[in-house]
């Protein structure tokens, strides 16, 4: 019986994640919803009813330079959106915590709203095994072309997050099981997550999320109105 439901659990999870990935391809042609949120955004603000986004720290040029050089050279950088657009936002995520996983549902809606953006993910667990586990096997699916849904059913599942668990998802999705668990313990997953801890410290990021857009550093959770709205502000600088 446990099994069977564990079984249910992975499926519907991957049901899910699968639906949020077809409808971010499906919807990019809403321009209008584009609008429709930013002029929301700003008259719920101006209510007062939701907070602005001016609170982020600007960077200076020559740090900015060193976060996109950094990126660059990163051993497994993970993007969402479309993968020839512009990079707008670098997110840097965890799996645990309320406010990370809320961020996972901002960034679909936010994409399935704006064609042409691409996000890069930098997988940031905390210091506890749990979280570092899953970003291990995240990591770990990229290596086989896996890691946008393999990232989108941790985020919203329930899934038992410990080693059994991560691998009984990588079948679920089709993955080599016995290579994913080699993979998450590989030198290559310890050299991405390593470049990942001194891209954030290169940020001055030391906590997720956090988010790099344009020469703005932002940290904690950001909605799917006010991320466009930031997005927005880069492109008409």
């Amino acid at each position: 019986m446990e099994n069977r439901e564990k079984e249910t659990t992975i499926r519907e999870a991957v049901e899910k994640a699968v639906r949020r990935e077809r409808s971010g391809r499906s919807s990019r042609k809403n321009l209008l919803l584009i609008v429709g949120v930013l002029l929301g955004a700003l008259v719920l603000r101006e209510a007062g009813l939701i907070g602005g986004t001016d609170g982020g720290a600007t960077l200076p040029e020559v740090q900015v330079a060193e976060i996109a050089a950094m990126l660059q050279e990163a051993p497994l950088v993970t993007h969402l959106g479309n993968s020839g657009g512009e990079t707008v936002v670098i997110a840097f995520l965890d799996y645990s915590g309320g406010h990370n996983r809320r961020m996972a549902t901002e960034i679909d809606d936010f994409l399935a709203a704006n064609a042409a953006a691409r996000i890069a993910v930098v997988e940031l667990p905390a210091a506890d095994e749990v979280s570092l586990a899953a970003a291990r096997h995240a990591l770990a699916a990229s290596l086989q072309g896996a890691w946008p849904a393999f990232h989108r059913v941790l985020m919203v599942s329930t899934l038992p997050l410990t080693n059994d668990g991560f691998r009984d998802l990588g079948a679920a999705l089709g993955l080599d099981r016995d290579r994913l668990a080699a993979d998450a313990a590989s030198a290559t997953v310890d050299g991405a997550l390593a470049h990942n801890r001194a891209l954030a410290s290169a940020a001055g990021i030391d906590g997720t999320p956090a988010f790099v857009i344009g020469d703005q550093l932002f940290v904690g959770f950001i909605d799917a109105a006010n991320l466009a709205e930031l997005v927005s502000r880069l492109h008409t600088r």
